[in-house]
């Protein structure tokens, strides 16, 4: 996926009033960086601050702009899975696990999506004493696109995207309880990345997230609540060039 960065090298010059904010089209690996090479000749690395869910959410929104249904319900899909990743990870961190016990666990049901949705499911359940309510059809529109090889239209992958997104903002309501350790697995996450940038090589950490904005001001008035309000935002940043 291409994003849209600063070079670290000229952010973080010693003097900041001599910076000059320029943005770079960049590519993001899997480790979460965007390797920048700048027309000054800098070669940096941003370290990309966004859960893996976001990130596959937002090209996944972009496959769906660009006209890519099958490739953007496939990345809806697996976008939810690491939400249900994450929401794992957050509740046994609240619970007095270990990351460390957590990533050999996780390693047992990696290549399982189904044990993963169990896991989640009856985490859940124990976390609120109810289980969250299931949408059948996000199930069956994945597995006919994904096993079946179903050509979807657009209108299936913005119904299958707006299943997914609520589903999401479900999950993170749920972890409202679980605040403090929400930032202390997104630190984790963060901190693991900067371990792995090679000697020498100069970083930026740079947030990532969507906003809403008010069509005719142009002003942002707050997050996205809904699909469609996310969808705009992801179109109005590549409109801006804000979004590769």
């Amino acid at each position: 996926m291409r994003v849209k960065v600063p070079c670290a090298t000229c952010a973080n010059v010693a003097d900041p009033k001599k910076y000059q904010f320029r943005i770079f089209d960049g590519e993001l690996d899997d480790v979460g960086y965007v390797h920048v090479a700048c027309d000054k000749g800098h070669k940096s690395i941003v370290v990309y601050d966004s859960r893996r869910y976001e990130v596959l959410l937002e090209s996944a929104t972009s496959a769906l702009l660009a006209g890519y249904a099958n490739e953007a319900i496939s990345t809806f899909s697996t976008a939810l899975e690491r939400c249900y990743e994450f929401y794992i990870r957050v509740v046994l961190r609240s619970r007095g696990i270990a990351p460390g016990e957590i990533d050999k666990s996780w390693k047992e049901v990696a290549a399982q999506s189904e044990r993963q949705f169990g896991a989640f499911h009856f985490l859940r359940l124990l976390e609120h004493g109810k289980p969250l309510n299931l949408n059948a059809k996000i199930a069956t529109t994945r597995n006919s696109v994904v096993h079946r090889g179903k050509i979807a239209t657009t209108e299936d992958a913005l119904e299958f995207g707006g299943l997914v997104y609520a589903r999401i903002k479900e999950i993170e309501d749920s972890l409202s309880k679980n605040k403090k350790d929400v930032e202390a697995e997104q630190k984790h996450e963060v901190e693991s990345q900067k371990q792995q940038v090679p000697e020498g090589v100069e970083y930026v950490v740079m947030n990532a997230f969507s906003v809403k904005v008010d069509p005719e001001t142009d002003e942002v008035v707050g997050l996205p609540d809904t699909f469609q309000e996310y969808l705009a935002g992801v179109q109005r940043g590549k409109e801006t060039g804000w979004i590769a």
